[in-house]
């Protein structure tokens, strides 16, 4: 039986995404209600990672074939990605005439295998590589309780996003910062939103107040977290970026309300049909829409 409540869950992600990456184009005279936006629309990729884990536990947490597993997920992510950075690569390369700039030497297997292609394909290879420790956590799951597990990794997570800000925010060279792709593409920095889908898929709980008091405390300390450490002139892009402990709070808190949502949306057949085929290419959104969104901003210029 299909989760309608997956759907918009999924519908919602990919809106966020585009949105996010749509007003970095956007000629802003508010830098102020920029931020806002920005940090608003940060929800998006850790929401995705959780639909991921919640996804797989519902499909595989009693019985895993491996081998059935693998191939049919990336059977899914492969062909379309593989498409994706191919034309992204030619176009920047022989159309746009980027390539030095965007890509800056990077080997070609680099552009494939990290997703370097493109700001945004960092995701498929650092989803196939939580697809790969997927039977581990279950195994974990089965010999830890829930809750404990989904602390340590929590924990872990922090310190990571921790040890990522005293490098990034404390140096006084941008060039030498860590760049953002290079903190997406490895699975350490998602991990937690990961787990914490398998987590709520097998709770019945519902998280309506806890929820909204994450987003609404996570959101406001990102904003001012993101906005303080633009003053001081650190990169907009490392100011801004999803691995910070504000944004951990704040997507917790959407994840949580998506969870609750879930349990309680009804929709008409009709609709439930329409959302399953919107949700079905939300993947192909995801990857396709940053070419259209550059074709778009030339000509418009």
């Amino acid at each position: 039986m299909r989760n309608v409540g997956l759907d918009v869950l999924k519908i919602l992600a990919v809106v966020a995404v585009v949105l996010l990456h749509a007003i970095w184009v956007w000629p802003w005279a508010d830098k102020i209600s920029f931020v806002v936006l920005d940090q608003f629309l940060r929800f998006c990729v850790p929401l995705f990672v959780a639909i991921s884990g919640y996804g797989l536990m519902i499909g595989y947490g009693r019985k895993l074939d491996l081998l059935g597993f693998l191939r049919k997920r990336l059977g899914r992510l492969l062909p379309w990605y593989l498409i994706v950075a191919t034309t992204t690569i030619l176009l920047v390369t022989f159309v746009w005439k980027e390539a030095e700039a965007l890509y800056r030497g990077a080997s070609v297997w680099k552009l494939y295998l990290l997703g370097q292609a493109d700001y945004h394909l960092y995701f498929v290879p650092m989803i196939i590589q939580l697809y790969l420790l997927f039977p581990v956590f279950l195994f974990l799951f089965k010999k830890i309780p829930p809750k404990i597990l989904v602390l340590l990794v929590l924990i872990g997570q922090i310190w990571w996003y921790g040890y990522i800000g005293s490098r990034v925010e404390n140096s006084t060279d941008n060039n030498s910062l860590w760049p953002d792709q290079m903190q997406y593409r490895y699975f350490i920095s998602w991990v937690y939103y990961f787990v914490l889908g398998m987590f709520l898929a097998g709770s019945k709980k519902t998280y309506w107040g806890m929820g909204f008091v994450l987003c609404i405390v996570g959101l406001g300390l990102s904003i001012i977290n993101s906005t303080a450490l633009l003053t001081t002139g650190v990169n907009v892009v490392t100011a801004l970026r999803f691995t910070r402990i504000s944004i951990l709070i704040f997507s917790t808190g959407v994840i949580f309300l998506g969870k609750a949502l879930m349990e309680k949306l009804t929709v008409s057949p009709v609709g439930e049909k329409l959302l399953a085929k919107l949700a079905n290419y939300s993947y192909l959104i995801y990857l396709w829409h940053p070419i259209a969104l550059r074709v778009i901003s030339r000509l418009a210029g």
